[in-house]
């Protein structure tokens, strides 16, 4: 596995190398740029097969190899947390034909796309605390106090090769948070994209009320989760980072992008909402 991580870290190298050399070229000739794309493209099992850590050097790696490119070209590629706001913000595109939001769904955004956001090497997501009621109809009750997530739904402004990580985080005690659960998936496009969670390896139980699920960005250039400054039907602001990764998160911080709040276009369903409170009860003769 760590032999992997090797050829994959030696394989981005390689890539920016070419970069490089492509820069020296005269005009008109491409070899060493599509020698650097062959070189780039990432082994999706070899990556899911992985650790976090493994994932992340190969990633770091990358960046670095970037920022040396970016250097000679005289470029700034900006640390620790980063804001990129859209010219224009855009909403998000439901596939054709998708069904309303399934009962059971927690969505915070109102689906106005206003940008990416974060620190790097973090994640970008929601504290999922409260809800609307089953009925979708009032609001906010707060979450069950354990519960399974079962579908997860995130809108990307970028991927780094079309692939993400999404984790899941319980437990949650003042700056830090223990993880449920931390993958890699290939396939990942930009918009809209939805994922079942549980069944297999795959952990999706949350204990002891809220909980924090998100995507981690190496780098919000490269993979950017979507955010949104307006609240959906009144629940407020959820947008959190999290220094994730590891089996207990540290570092817990609400996003709040130039003091406004926000929240991530990162949805969840799955036994998550309160049920409705039974208020009366008769029998009719």
């Amino acid at each position: 596995m760590r032999n992997q991580a090797a050829l994959l870290i030696a394989s981005l190298l390689l890539a920016a190398a070419a970069v490089v050399t492509l820069a020296q070229q005269p005009a008109g000739q491409t070899d060493a740029r599509y020698e650097g794309r062959e070189h780039i493209k990432i082994d999706h099992e070899a990556m899911a097969s992985m650790t976090r850590e493994e994932r992340r050097a190969a990633m770091q790696a990358y960046k670095a190899a970037r920022a040396e490119e970016a250097a000679r070209a005289g470029d700034v590629i900006p640390e620790g947390r980063q804001i990129n706001r859209l010219a224009t913000p855009r909403q998000v595109v439901e596939p054709a034909g998708r069904a309303p939001l399934a009962v059971g769904t927690i969505q915070y955004d109102t689906g106005t796309i206003v940008g990416t956001g974060g620190v790097a090497s973090q994640m970008l997501g929601n504290r999922f605390d409260t809800a609307l009621n089953t009925a979708g109809t009032a609001c906010c009750f707060p979450v069950p106090t354990s519960g399974s997530i079962t579908m997860i739904t995130f809108d990307m402004v970028n991927t780094f090769f079309n692939s993400a990580v999404f984790s899941i985080y319980s437990n949650i005690s003042g700056t830090m948070a223990a993880q449920v659960t931390s993958m890699a998936f290939p396939g990942i496009m930009t918009g809209l994209n939805t994922l079942s969670v549980g069944g297999g390896t795959t952990a999706n139980t949350y204990m002891n009320g809220a909980f924090l699920a998100g995507i981690w960005q190496f780098d919000v250039t490269m993979t950017g989760l979507a955010y949104d400054t307006g609240s959906n039907a009144g629940q407020g602001f959820h947008a959190i980072t999290l220094n994730d990764g590891m089996t207990n998160g540290t570092m817990l911080t609400d996003f709040a992008p130039g003091g406004m709040g926000a929240n991530a276009i990162f949805r969840v369903t799955g036994n998550v909402v309160t049920p409705v409170e039974l208020l009366s009860f008769s029998i009719d003769e």
